[in-house]
This record gives structure tokens, sequence and C-alpha cells, in this order.
């Protein structure tokens, strides 16, 4: 019920923005800052849109300095991580992020640097949120919204933050009460709660020809934004190549 609360404060915050045309591009937790407010405790304040996009025109489409990637990489959406067209549907992959790693303790995606990341982002499927935490118990409405959120397509996701908003009341709505704090599977036999396994959605178990292409940190770290620069869209194929390559090459000095 918290990690929804929260949620649901984050894309009011972005309604506002959206509502003026501004992307913020970077959402992540460093960026997102719970305050006491009377007595709600869980204020949300969403800060530092420092890599956040003005769109330029009606139709959206500049939002992103072509061959060039803004953002942090474990918050960043396929769409960003390739550097394609960034609209108001990729702060709300970012926020699918922020929620899946609530609700687990870690992010869906995680390697040793920022380009393995990217390729995850936009090739690998999410893992089910089970399969990072076996030992909780996840009711399936919350685990079907983060696995719409996190779609690889953003026409798979909540279109607007506001569609996000209500969605996220509906299903805050409909949650039993025994959700206000963490469900074990061992407190969950004792009541004799029904476990099933949550079944993942279509969006996100079938990645077609058409998508391709550690450990958390503790204490004051900040996720670093990043600048990355990649090749002009035209020439994405034999960007995945020279990835390939590259990866290829490493593995084989790897094994010599």
């Amino acid at each position: 019920r918290r990690a929804l609360n929260i949620v649901q404060q984050i894309a009011k915050s972005l309604r506002e923005a959206h509502a003026k045309g501004i992307v913020h591009r970077d959402l992540k937790p460093d960026n997102i800052f719970l305050c006491t407010v009377g007595e709600e405790t869980d204020y949300v304040k969403v800060l530092d849109f420092g890599v956040a996009k003005l769109r330029d025109g009606e139709d959206g489409k500049d939002l992103t300095k072509t061959g060039t990637i803004f953002g942090t990489p474990k918050y960043m959406s396929p769409e960003q991580a390739s550097a394609g067209m960034v609209d108001a549907r990729s702060d709300l992959y970012a926020i699918g992020i922020i929620l899946y790693e609530m609700l687990t303790g870690r992010a869906p995606f995680m390697a040793d640097n920022s380009l393995s990341i990217l390729i995850q982002h936009i090739q690998e499927a999410v893992p089910m949120l089970e399969d990072i935490q076996p030992d909780l118990v996840y009711p399936e409405r919350v685990a079907s919204l983060v696995y719409r959120l996190l779609a690889k397509k953003a026409e798979g996701r909540p279109q607007t933050a506001e569609a996000l908003i209500r969605e996220s009341a509906t299903v805050l709505e409909g949650l039993e009460d025994i959700y206000r704090n963490v469900l074990t599977r061992e407190e969950a036999m004792a009541i004799g709660l029904e476990m099933a396994m949550t079944p993942r959605t279509r969006h996100d178990t079938i990645i077609s020809e058409d998508d391709t292409m550690g450990a958390p940190t503790e204490g004051p770290f900040q996720e670093p934004t990043v600048a990355v620069a990649v090749p002009e869209p035209g020439a994405k194929s034999r960007f995945l190549m020279m990835v390939s390559t590259i990866v290829l090459t490493i593995l084989g000095a790897t094994g010599a």
C-alpha cells in the first residue's frame, strides 16, 4: 500500500510537468524525496529536472538530441536506451522501475556496466517479482501494474500520468488490508491465504523481433546521470552488430 501511494504521488507531480510539455527523463530514487507534511509522512517531492526536456513543437518528436542518450541507465526506458523518441510514457517506465525496486529491493536489470543495462532494457524480459523475492507474496493486480509499466513498447504502458493515477487508485481500493505491510509466504500460509503464482502479462513475456534494438548500492551513493553517444537512428542494425562484436571479443579474451 505504501509503495502504491508513493507511485501515485510521483505520477501526480509528473502530471503537472507533462501538462506543460516537460519530460523529466531522469526519474530515480535519488530524485524522489519523502517529506513529512502535517500528519502525512510520505509526502512526495520530485526533484532535479536537470536533464528534463521541453517538448519542441506540437509533435513532441524533438525530445532527444540525435545520437545521444541522457539519463541514468538503471531507470531508462527501452526507447530512451536506444536513442529513440522519448515522451511522457518514458517517465512512466521509470516509475515502473522504481515501483519494482520498492517491492523487491533491487532494480529488474543489473550489470557491471551501463551498456549491458541498456541492452537488457531493450531486449530482456522483466524478471518476475517472485523470482527476486521468492519468500514474499505479491497481489496479482499490483504485479500486473508493474509489468504493464515495464512494457517494452510504450503503447503497452499506461499512456498518461493521469491514467496511472487512476489505475493505481483502483488497485489500492481493491487491495486487501493484509497488504498494508510486507507479506511473507509463511505468514500467508498460516492464515490460509491462497497463493497462486502471479501470471505474467502478454506484453512482458513476448519480445518480438521489432523490440531488439550486481547488487544494489547502499548509503549516500547516487546513480550517475549519463550522456551516452550512440549511432544515428538509421545505423541501428550496425550498432547492434558492433555491440555483439565487442561482447564476443570480450568473451573470447576472457576465455583465452
